[in-house]
């Protein structure tokens, strides 16, 4: 339920759902359950403007998720790009944005499907930065290296 709530711009009930699947998710061991849910967190936390706390979950997300699940793999890395533009790291933001439009593509998506309206100033932002395009592209054609190489650099700090 997050994810359409924040399509609808209804953050604080996207984050009050979050809440309570996380709190069922703590009381029952759900395997993969858990990074999606991380997945939705940091949808919410970048909705909400914490874009550091998003970068944290997204980053988590990748690490753990099974690549059969590519809705959240998404998701995870529309909150890296977003998140890194709003924390003033834009040409980072345009790879993970190619990425993420790589995996949109592989879903059947434009790179303009399911974006909730909290997060369409940051993806405008992104997109008007200077050298999104060069950028971008290089996301685009590679994305999974784009997610190894970030993973490979946090898990190095």
């Amino acid at each position: 339920m997050v994810q359409p709530l924040l399509m609808q711009g209804r953050i604080g009930e996207a984050r009050a759902c979050l809440d309570e699947g996380l709190e069922l998710a703590t009381r029952n061991r759900w395997g993969s359950a858990g990074v999606m849910f991380s997945a939705d967190a940091a949808l919410v936390e970048l909705a909400e403007g914490k874009p550091a706390a998003a970068i944290g979950l997204a980053t988590t997300v990748l690490a753990h998720l099974q690549p059969s699940l590519l809705p959240y793999r998404m998701g995870a890395l529309r909150c890296l790009a977003l998140g890194h533009e709003q924390l003033g790291n834009p040409r980072l933001g345009s790879r993970f944005l190619g990425a993420a439009d790589a995996v949109a593509a592989q879903l059947g998506l434009t790179s303009d499907s399911q974006w909730a309206p909290a997060l369409i100033p940051s993806l405008h932002a992104l997109r008007a930065s200077a050298g999104h395009a060069a950028d971008h592209a290089v996301g685009a054609a590679d994305p999974d290296a784009v997610a190894r190489r970030w993973i490979a650099s946090v898990e190095k700090a």
